[in-house]
């Protein structure tokens, strides 16, 4: 399962009866009842979605009631038929957003199986006499189902990047928080033993501050991979943030789980890492098996565990006791809680940052874009269409081709230019600097096509009407709101007039002639945005560190390829803030991590908010950010470090007073700004300022050089 519906989908499903209703007196009631029946029964089902054991197999069997509501519906039709068949998109539509690729497919296979003989049962003289009212729907199943899959697919591939480490391949903190509160619900229905341990890399700092921020990366890689192989199948692995990792154990391994973390640390200690002893302490806490479990209770234990072993020398496991005991979260008082630079000091410590997409610039916004996180939702949407509409246009020609018969060459014309240009252009629109406009352009001139391909055949292509839905799936799904009912308006609004130009008195008196086809329409947009939504969150989640709302690592190295490639190109300076936070790891060592969460979230604000909207700030480590300034020159870059240090000591953080170090380095006009080597030399320039003193700035002069600013 890859979707969860919101009330705006949910209302969508009102399609599968609503707009029915206004033809209760053409073709009778029994044709809205029954498609009402499956929408409120999706509600339900989206309701207790979080409580099956298995929601792939709830999902196909409310597909299988649903699609056999509304054969129910066209089965109890009075009149002409020609019109209704096409509703079975809906449930298939929510199916291919929900199931693989390769279920939906079967399943699609199985609702045309019995779409056809209730379409020869309850209208065999009509589709007798025009073969196409059952070819084209079939086909603009198949259609819809291949396209639908394979923008499934980008949100599938998103909500995976979303969870899992970049640096490391472990689990994240957001699938520390989403795994822990999925027990905390189970739990109020069948307690459960769960235990959480805790584990902090003894003096990392020294690692990074000696040897560098690479080999501390190669040397926080070594030791997530010591500890997954330690573990094996007993628990899951966790970076939590920094050098801390949590494990959780369940079920039989909980009363283990001291020996667990002892296991642990001999695995990490066992050998040299980045050429010395790495040694790291754990904090193991156990929850109440028959009591319901709290999260931030049980992380709390476990955290004054890891402190107590980091004071009685470091390089040891602590167990959660009595002298231990966690105190209770009062969320009441948090809530009331002053915020300070963006972080509110008794927020729990598991709390997370919203994921909230980085401010866009002038430079890489527009009308329909804000900012980067949706563009590349827009391009990756794109792509998977690429590959998809091979498929996708095999099965529209043959479609058009079986339809020549009866509609006519000129039926088959628009649609010929539709298959011939969407995948060029497509391609082209990833080059281009604002993408979103060609591929608009692109999207409307198919509904044009499309239109136009109706006009040429005639009143007979009616029917064929809610083809349009069919170029909703791909913008719906990969632009943002605007985007999206942008390409709704003008797919609704050309229905609308193809209608009244061929059949004027239909389109007002005939329900199946306009409003069902509107009704698939927004129905289709509604859920297309559904899956585009949903991608563009996880998006956002694995390109924004969930703890300060800054950009993290990897939407760092997405941008990496693109500012190389124009400084080059476009003959721009680039330079590199890297900053480092004074004595971090006393204030957690001191104050906890709760206290310590607090103070970077407050840190990465004032650096934000400090910055131009075209300047990005990311998390790459701990408490290491770099800023990149693409477009300044490197002394103009030490006035901005001087100002993001000054700001950053300004007024205490989270009650607490804060410095910050910054190494600078960057590329003049005429030379090609390339990462790894500005970013060694900024690196060099900040541990210079570490050495002489912290709260300091110091420019690199040359690759591999720093001199003081």
């Amino acid at each position: 399962m890859s979707l969860r519906l919101r009330g705006a989908e949910l209302l969508s499903l009102g399609l599968l009866g609503i707009p029915l209703s206004f033809s209760v007196g053409q073709y009778g009631l029994g044709m809205a009842i029954p498609p009402l029946i499956a929408g409120v029964a999706f509600a339900v089902w989206s309701w207790w979605l979080p409580r099956f054991r298995r929601p792939g197999l709830s999902m196909l069997g409310i597909w299988a009631f649903a699609h056999a509501m509304v054969l129910l519906a066209i089965a109890l039709a009075d009149g002409e038929h020609r019109y209704v068949f096409m509703m079975t998109l809906v449930p298939t539509l929510i199916a291919a957003a929900t199931l693989n690729r390769q279920v939906v497919l079967i399943g699609t296979g199985v609702t045309i199986a019995t779409l056809v003989p209730v379409a020869l049962l309850v209208a065999g003289d009509e589709v007798g006499a025009m073969p196409p009212l059952l070819v084209v729907p079939g086909a603009v199943l198949l259609m819809t189902v291949v396209v639908a899959s394979g923008i499934r697919d980008v949100d599938v591939v998103s909500r995976g990047t979303a969870v899992v480490d970049p640096l490391t391949g472990v689990l994240n903190r957001l699938a520390l928080q989403a795994r822990l509160s999925e027990l905390e619900a189970q739990s109020r229905a069948a307690p459960r033993p769960v235990a959480m341990v805790l584990a902090d890399v003894d003096r990392f700092k020294a690692i990074n501050d000696e040897l560098g921020h690479r080999a501390g990366d190669r040397a926080l890689t070594d030791i997530a991979a010591r500890m997954r192989r330690a573990l094996g199948d007993l628990g899951t692995l966790y970076r939590f943030g920094g050098e801390e990792f949590v494990v959780l154990l369940t079920e039989g391994v909980v009363g283990g789980a001291a020996e667990v973390a002892e296991r642990l640390r001999e695995a990490v200690s066992a050998t040299t890492i980045s050429g010395r002893v790495v040694t790291v302490s754990f904090g193991v806490a156990t929850a109440d098996p028959d009591a319901p479990l709290d999260q931030h209770v049980l992380f709390d234990a476990a955290d004054r565990a890891l402190y107590a072993a980091k004071h009685a020398g470091r390089d040891r496991v602590e167990v959660a006791s009595e002298r231990l005991a966690p105190r209770r979260f009062d969320r009441r008082r948090a809530a009331a809680a002053p915020v300070v630079d963006g972080a509110r000091p008794e927020t729990p410590p598991l709390a997370l940052a919203d994921p909230a997409v980085e401010r866009g610039s002038k430079r890489t916004s527009s009308w329909l874009i804000r900012n980067s996180v949706q563009r590349q939702q827009l391009i990756e949407v794109i792509a998977r269409a690429e590959e998809t509409t091979k498929a996708s246009n095999a099965v529209g020609v043959l479609m058009m081709l079986s339809c020549v018969p009866w509609l006519g060459w000129a039926y088959v014309v628009p649609g010929a230019v539709i298959a011939t240009l969407f995948r060029p252009v497509m391609r082209r629109a990833r080059d281009v600097r604002r993408p979103e406009y060609l591929i608009l352009a692109n999207v409307l001139g198919s509904i044009a096509a499309m239109g136009a391909a109706i006009l040429l055949a005639g009143p007979v292509a009616l029917f064929a009407l809610p083809m349009f839905a069919l170029f909703l799936v791909i913008p719906c799904a990969a632009f943002p709101a605007r985007g999206a009912w942008v390409s709704w308006g003008i797919a609704a609004a050309v229905m609308a007039g193809v209608a009244f130009a061929l059949d004027p008195h239909g389109a007002v008196h005939d329900a199946g002639v306009l409003i069902v086809p509107e009704g698939l329409l927004a129905s289709t947009c509604l859920l297309s945005r559904a899956v585009g939504r949903s991608s563009t969150e996880h998006r956002s989640a694995a390109i924004v560190c969930p703890l300060t709302g800054v950009l993290n690592r990897v939407a760092l190295d997405a941008r990496l390829p693109e500012v190389e490639h124009e400084s080059g190109d476009a003959g721009r300076p680039v330079s590199l803030l890297v900053a480092d936070l004074d004595h971090f790891k006393a204030i957690n060592d001191l104050h906890g991590h709760e206290t310590g969460d607090a103070v970077l979230a407050g840190v990465a604000a004032r650096l934000r908010d400090e910055l131009r909207l075209s300047d990005a700030v990311y998390r790459i480590g701990g408490e290491e950010f770099v800023v990149l300034l693409d477009g300044v020159a490197p002394d103009e870059a030490v006035v901005v470090a001087e100002r993001l240090r000054a700001v950053t000591e300004e007024t205490e953080v989270a009650g607490l007073p804060v410095s910050v170090s910054i190494g600078v380095a960057g590329t003049q006009p005429a030379q090609r700004f390339r990462y790894a080597d500005t970013f060694a030399a900024a690196d060099a320039a900040l541990y210079a300022a570490k050495r002489a003193g912290r709260n300091r700035v110091v420019a690199a002069d040359e690759p591999g050089e720093a001199l003081a600013a």
